[in-house]
Order: structure tokens, then sequence, then C-alpha cells
């Protein structure tokens, strides 16, 4: 998954409470998860838990509607990977400061919010942080990864994006000839007015 370390502009205290926020969304997601899977008799899941009280860090509302249950099934490992990380745990259940000028506290708190971003198909911005959408903007990305490729491979292959924000990247050791790879192949973005 490519980062793009945009949250070391953001301030301390901003950052600080909005990982904490994100990271007891995202544990309460992984138990929730877990637990639906093991209740699989249960005709009618429980839906999964929403906190109506994010704090004031972000531009725009977050962790809205439900999560992609095929997205976090195919995330859940790396979610649960990164919520043990130390200074994620620190800030998340001890109330510890996330640094911005840490470069491994601000990877870690990328990573996070990027697997929750793909997770629930929205953008999670923060405030002070330039160059992304607003939180709650419809946000698709797709990442591919190979070791070798002899025909084509695509991070992302959308017709048409009318509304919200799209990322496609592709990690390749070895293009072999003939071979193509392309991060994020789009028709057309924006509306269409004939």
């Amino acid at each position: 998954m490519a980062i793009a370390l945009t949250l070391a502009s953001v301030g301390g205290t901003v950052l600080t409470e909005g990982i904490k926020f994100l990271y007891g969304q995202a544990s309460e997601l992984i138990t929730w998860w877990r637990q639906r899977n093991q209740d699989k008799e249960i005709a009618a899941p429980v839906a999964p838990p929403h906190s109506a009280s994010a704090p004031d860090s972000f531009d725009g509302p977050v962790l809205q509607g439900q999560p992609d249950l095929d997205a976090l099934a195919r995330l859940e490992e790396q979610l649960a990977a990164v919520l043990k990380q130390q200074v994620l745990v620190g800030v998340g259940a001890l109330g510890e400061t996330l640094e911005t000028t840490n470069a491994e506290h601000v990877r870690a708190a990328e990573t996070l919010r990027s697997l929750l971003e793909s997770v629930y198909g929205q953008a999670i911005t923060f405030h002070g942080e330039a160059g992304r959408p607003p939180s709650g903007t419809p946000f698709v990305r797709g990442t591919a990864k190979a070791e070798s490729v002899l025909g084509r491979l695509t991070g992302l292959d959308a017709e048409v994006i009318t509304e919200g924000h799209a990322e496609g990247s592709a990690d390749v050791v070895v293009v072999e000839p003939g071979g193509e790879v392309t991060g994020l192949k789009v028709k057309q973005i924006g509306r269409h007015n004939p």
C-alpha cells in the first residue's frame, strides 16, 4: 500500500486526538468482524460499531455508513497488525502524544488512516492537511502487487468517476518484455455535461 506522508503538516494535538479516535473505531471494527465471523449461525448480524462523537480533528464527517465487508475481509490482518504497533497502542490506549516530527509515528498513522479509507470507501482528512479531499468524500483505492508481469497489471481501472477521489498504484519488481503496468486508468473524472 503506497503511503503519502501528508500528516506531517497536521498539528500534534489534532493528529493525536484524531488517531486516538480512529484507533478506537478500528479496534471495535475488528472485534465486531471477528465476532460476526464466529457467529455465522446468526441470521442478521449486528451492525458494525459507530461512534457519533468524532473529535473536531477532521475536515468533515468520518466513518459514516457501512464498511465494505469484502475490503474488510481482505484487509483484516493488515488492520489488526497496524493496531498492534507500539506507537498506536500508546496513543489509542494510553493517551500518549503522537509526534508529527517522528517519521515512524506519522507512517503508522498514515497506514491506519489508509486502511480505514479502503474499508469505508471514503476520505479521512485532518484539519490543516493540504492536498486531500474533505473527509466523507467517496474514495476508491486500487493497489496491485506482483513479482513479475508478463501481460497487463492495473491498480485501478475505472470508466467514469463523477464524484469523489480515486487512487491507483502498482508495485512490480520486474516487467517482462511485452508486459504493461498501470497504476490508475480512468476514462473520465467529473461530471459530463452534454
